[in-house]
């Protein structure tokens, strides 16, 4: 089965070209030969016009007067002809024919003008293009003008040009035009062919690169060192691959650490439940194990709730709703939540403010979270009898929180990576430090979709300070 070939970008490109190419030419030609035979046809009776008056005056009225005679008369006149390259016809003022030069040219010899043309006006000049009177078919110009002796009709004179040099003029031209052409397509060829190996060649590596990367094969590397458009392109294509890379290592992770923390709960769930069953916690040791389920179940409900929000998150963003509300009123809340754990570990919460009031525009339930999953997180790595310090400032028309705590701090290393989903600073946290690593994704999401700023300042071994900006009520 035969291949139909496939035309490529440059190909058409070229085509069209070689099409508008010849078609411009094509035009020019027409134009051309129609203007160049005009103009020469017009200089050509200009000419003659000038020729037959010379005639007219220097030979044909000092004959009328005697300075000629009749032999000088008929022997200059085929001499001029010949000089002219032009067929001389005199007839006096009735129109009789009184010399001719080149007779041989004419089919038959006319006895008069109006022989020649029988709506002749011997009084007015004439101008036309026939070719009566011939045996060899050509056209010729025929320039004929009235002869005046004191302003009384002595004479006509007519001279016939032959246009066949004007029609070989053309034929040089139109020779020289194709050449001109052959020559322009020649070059075009050349160009396309030079054009066809710098950017036919790259696009088809960019092609072969596209489809490696469709097949899932990020690695392949264009090889392209040009600094123009398809460059730049090449270099496109490979940070998209290598971030398409990324997503995908990002969904295996993503896959394992959400089968990860949900196996853990659902084990310990199956197991007490189990145990309970079968008998080997006794009855009066249940409350405790269920106690224990009920916890994981509420880890598993907090998580599948995370997971929901930040599903919602990556299909339409946050949804905010702003609102013009107390800050230090929402943070106050957050805290009297947090009473319980920190009466249990010991921490305290130290606010260091002392404003009334702080109005604030922002969503006010996603605000609250953000404040509670920093509070949480800051509690998780905090020692027992430590300190974390919640303090607001404000800066033109900005509010920043900063929630500081005195835990073991985190790693510089990995200081970028705690704002990524799943990602658990601490591999090694016991049953007090459990979470989902979805709580800074979360948080970064709802102050990236607020337009605002969030930063972490962490030193192991001194603490964590995470520091967020809102906006200010507009007056």
């Amino acid at each position: 089965m035969k291949m139909k070939y496939r035309f490529s970008i440059i190909d058409r490109f070229f085509l069209s070209f070689l099409f508008i190419l010849i078609l411009c030419f094509s035009f020019s030609m027409y134009f051309s030969n129609t203007n160049t035979k005009a103009s020469i046809l017009e200089e050509r009776k200009k000419v003659m016009k000038q020729e037959a008056t010379l005639i007219a005056n220097e030979y044909y009225l000092p004959y009328l007067e005697g300075n000629i005679t009749k032999e000088e008369f008929e022997e200059v006149i085929p001499k001029l002809s010949t000089f002219l390259q032009a067929q001389i016809l005199i007839s006096d003022e009735k129109g009789i024919m009184l010399a001719m030069s080149n007779t041989e040219n004419f089919s038959d010899i006319p006895d008069t003008m109006f022989t020649v043309n029988a709506n002749f006006d011997l009084t007015k000049s004439i101008a036309v293009v026939d070719s009566k009177y011939t045996t060899d078919g050509k056209e010729y110009l025929n320039i004929g003008i009235p002869i005046y002796d004191m302003e009384k009709l002595v004479g006509y004179i007519i001279l016939r040009s032959d246009l066949s040099n004007t029609n070989s003029y053309k034929e040089v031209l139109f020779h020289n035009t194709y050449f001109f052409l052959f020559t322009i397509i020649i070059f075009a060829t050349l160009v396309y062919s030079f054009v066809s190996r710098q950017i036919i060649t790259p696009i088809r590596k960019l092609n072969t690169a596209a489809k490696e990367y469709a097949q899932g094969n990020f690695k392949y590397q264009c090889n392209m060192k040009s600094k123009d458009e398809i460059g730049e392109l090449a270099d496109t294509l490979e940070f998209m691959a290598s971030e398409l890379s990324k997503v995908d290592e990002y969904r295996r992770n993503f896959i394992a650490n959400v089968s990860h923390d949900f196996r853990s709960p659902l084990t310990s769930i199956k197991g007490y439940l189990e145990a309970m069953l079968d008998g080997t916690i006794p009855p009066e040791k249940q409350e405790k194990y269920l106690n224990i389920v009920l916890h994981e179940s509420k880890r598993l409900t907090k998580l599948t709730q995370s997971l929901l929000t930040l599903e919602s998150f990556d299909h339409i963003g946050p949804d905010l709703h702003r609102t013009d509300f107390d800050l230090i009123e929402t943070i106050q809340k957050v805290i009297e939540t947090f009473e319980g754990i920190c009466g249990q570990k010991k921490i305290f919460l130290k606010k260091t403010y002392n404003l009334p009031r702080m109005m604030v525009n922002a969503d006010k339930t996603k605000i609250q979270q953000v404040i509670y999953n920093l509070i949480d997180n800051a509690i998780k790595f905090s020692e027992e009898n430590s300190s974390i310090d919640i303090s607001l400032n404000e800066k033109n028309e900005k509010v920043f929180v900063s929630i500081k705590d005195h835990g073991a701090g985190i790693p510089a290393d990995i200081q970028k990576r705690i704002w990524v989903r799943f990602f658990k600073s601490d591999t090694s946290r016991g049953k007090d430090k459990q979470g989902t690593g979805l709580g800074l994704a979360i948080t970064k999401e709802v102050i990236d979709a607020h337009g605002e700023h969030i930063e972490c300042i962490s030193t192991e071994g001194v603490g964590s300070e995470f520091i967020f900006s809102l906006k200010k009520q507009s007056k």
